[in-house]
């Protein structure tokens, strides 16, 4: 009796044309509902060039512009024992004072702890307005608008705060500093990117790519956790270009630089359990991901500053049971060679830099000053004590040292 079974190998080639055809038809079912936003709400009038830079007087975003090289080719911050040009206190309950950001832009320093959002006269440190919050957030200042950011949340603020739109995202997947480019901000997770329109909010398209921490001179944008790729922005979404990825147990911790056509990243191990602490810091091309240096370290190496010369790179101990009990900062060349180090007996934040000088505070621990640093040589120049994790931010001649209990101003 005749089967009306179908053979199997029918019955594969009619699941794979179908899915083809389903798949076909939910792409271009995407890219016309795409087309449609785009339509409805017009070509965005805000439009940031891909060359976008701080301007003097400027630190504007987290480790100091999108390509995140923490370091301020304009100012002349206090290379001698400095004074404390004002002090800010924050108000509220110290359980609301956990300071996330602090940045400085258009002579206002803005402080982002997870209990306000206060705006500070830079030059005095008068307060000029403060905006209650519930949740920890974080901020960067792009050309005039004030960005807020969460995992789930972007706001864009003017710079008295007010309110120009506000969206919302389905999960909390959204950790990075929003990064904004010809009438489009991108906001990026681990592996997601959605696209914003510039004047409202909206968000016109969202695409799955390993986007980790994007960084970006003004060209290609490169990102990624555990392996390091390049994008080409075409047609407002990302393409990719090349991925480099060895295959080793290290994932990208902090943000990496980019500058003179190299990606500098800092890489923790993916221990397991109580294993241990190590770092590793890559150097590699931007032209097809060819790493051409890496070094190996002791703890978990931290978001470095590269100033055209050198990289500064601090490490830390990152582990619950020890955090912030070890830890170094080095200055290197690109090709490896150290030129400096200092090794406190304790853990460091990130270091930032300008004319000659490197600073860096402590990580997790009240063990470590602040301390400033000759570039070249690696001689200190002057320390101050100072509460644990400081958020550090130079513009003009200031060092602004922003901690948990206070924000203070230091001027020669």
């Amino acid at each position: 009796m005749p089967s009306n079974a179908t053979p199997p190998a029918r019955r594969r080639r009619e699941f794979i044309a179908t899915a083809s055809l389903s798949l076909s038809a939910l792409a271009g079912c995407s890219t016309v509902r795409t087309e449609f936003r785009e339509r409805r709400l017009g070509e965005p009038d805000r439009r940031l060039s891909p060359d976008w830079h701080p301007d003097p007087g400027q630190w504007p975003i987290d480790g100091y512009n999108f390509a995140q090289t923490s370091h301020n080719p304009y100012a002349t911050p206090p290379r001698d024992d400095p004074e404390t040009a004002w002090t800010y206190d924050h108000e509220n309950g110290q359980e609301q004072n956990s300071l996330r950001t602090l940045i400085v832009a258009d002579d206002t320093v803005y402080v982002r702890t997870d209990g306000e959002l206060v705006a500070l006269d830079a030059a005095t440190g008068q307060t000029e307005w403060t905006r209650s919050r519930a949740s920890r957030a974080f901020l960067a200042f792009v050309a005039g608008r004030l960005y807020e950011f969460r995992e789930d949340q972007l706001r864009a603020l003017t710079p008295g705060g007010e309110s120009i739109w506000e969206t919302e995202f389905d999960d909390d997947n959204y950790y990075y500093t929003p990064l904004e480019r010809d009438g489009w901000v991108y906001v990026t997770g681990r592996d997601t990117v959605a696209r914003l329109h510039a004047d409202t909010g909206d968000i016109i398209a969202t695409a799955d790519r390993d986007a980790a921490s994007p960084i970006t001179a003004g060209g290609s944008v490169y990102a990624g956790r555990y392996s390091l790729t390049a994008y080409d922005i075409v047609d407002a979404e990302f393409s990719r270009r090349w991925t480099a990825d060895d295959g080793s147990p290290y994932e990208a911790y902090g943000s990496a630089a980019v500058a003179n056509g190299l990606v500098v990243r800092s890489e923790r191990h993916n221990y397991d359990g109580d294993g241990e602490d190590r770092g590793r810091l890559s150097v590699y091309d931007v032209t097809d991901g060819t790493r051409r240096t890496a070094l190996t370290t002791e703890r978990t190496t931290r978001s470095p500053s590269v100033d055209g010369q050198r990289v500064y790179v601090s490490t830390s101990d990152v582990r619950g049971g020890t955090i912030g009990s070890a830890g170094r900062l080095a200055a290197f060349s690109v090709d490896g060679e150290e030129h400096w180090r200092y090794e406190p007996e304790a853990s460091l934040r990130p270091p930032v830099s300008a004319d000659g000088t490197v600073y860096v505070g402590p990580f997790a621990n009240d063990r470590v000053p602040l301390v400033a640093f000759d570039a070249a040589t690696g001689d200190e120049l002057w320390r101050r004590d100072v509460a644990s994790s400081p958020e550090l931010a130079i513009a003009g001649e200031t060092l602004y040292v922003g901690t948990n209990e206070s924000v203070r101003a230091f001027r020669a």
